[in-house]
């Protein structure tokens, strides 16, 4: 089966559209794990997690960034020391 120049790129256009999604979803996936894993910290600590902090958490997209909220969540003293750190 004789395949064009044209069919090729096309097909090579798609393939690296379907990487790039997996690759995105990846990244979202683990962002909203973050996220939960916080949430679900500060409720067995806190007992209920304010809106506006949920609302702050779901902004955040640096994985980095999540990675040290969650290490605050656990050492925390209160939510106010946490609410702290999202205002920075």
């Amino acid at each position: 089966m004789f395949i064009s120049t044209l069919e090729k790129k096309f097909i090579q256009g798609i393939q690296i559209g379907i990487k790039e999604g997996k690759k995105e979803g990846k990244k979202e996936g683990i962002k909203e794990g973050k996220t939960q894993a916080i949430f679900k910290i500060l409720n067995k600590r806190f007992k209920r997690v304010p809106s506006f902090i949920v609302r702050s958490l779901n902004s955040y997209t640096d994985s980095i960034a999540l990675d040290s909220l969650c290490e605050l969540a656990v050492d925390c003293e209160n939510l106010t020391e946490f609410k702290q750190a999202l205002a920075h």
